[in-house]
């Protein structure tokens, strides 16, 4: 009986420990993120002017190729925004104030690389850096005036890149605190023009599943 008892209890550890053991997989990683806009906008100046500090979040579909590097994806979504308020001269007099807010939603889509550091032990590294698309949301809404919400829509090209640490948090899981940098080339569009230059400096954390 006993022996029958050790033998269920291997069992039962057997996937997880096998899971930890491997050299290379599928990985799942979920990062919380905060973001601050930078850079120069042809229409209004320096972006940490305009928006304040946000964010939101970021997922990562990651397959080690071996145990020091993976390849996959990342998505992500970060919105900042800010009040805004001027004076506008109309053809009739006074001059009206107008105030509301204006708000960037950018959603980028990365094709990602990682290099690590040993990830057996306690607390690793790891840098990365991809290539993609981000679509950009630049929004005036909440006007004084009551007036509707004025969004523009475009895709840029972008680049990311960071690095970070992982604490390892038992057989299967990571905490992972890390800092990225999005930036982004645009063209004459709906929303940017040539001489504009997005841009997102991020702080991320966040779990991976399952530890190498």
């Amino acid at each position: 009986m006993r022996h029958l008892l050790l033998a269920i209890v291997l069992l039962t550890l057997a996937p997880a420990a096998c899971l930890a053991a491997s050299d290379h997989g599928f990985q799942l990683e979920v990062d919380a993120a905060g973001s601050l806009p930078t850079g120069t906008y042809e229409f209004g100046g320096l972006a940490n002017q305009l928006f304040d500090f946000g964010g939101n979040g970021m997922g990562k579909a990651l397959f080690g190729i071996s145990r020091r590097l993976s390849v996959g994806v990342a998505v992500g979504y970060l919105r900042n925004r800010k009040g805004f308020a001027h004076t506008t001269v109309f053809d009739t007099r006074p001059p009206r104030n107008i105030s509301g807010t204006r708000s960037l939603h950018a959603v980028p889509a990365i094709a990602l690389a990682q290099i690590r550091s040993d990830t057996h032990r306690h607390l690793s590294w790891y840098g990365e850096g991809g290539l993609g698309i981000t679509q950009y949301d630049v929004r005036l809404s909440e006007f004084s005036g009551g007036a509707p919400p004025i969004s523009d829509f475009q895709k840029a090209f972008s680049y990311l890149a960071g690095a970070g640490a992982c604490l390892g948090l038992g057989r299967n899981f990571e905490l992972l605190v890390g800092a990225d940098y999005l930036q982004s080339f645009t063209r004459n569009g709906p929303a940017w023009e040539s001489g504009d230059n997005p841009a997102h400096v991020l702080c991320t954390l966040g779990v991976r599943y399952p530890r190498w």
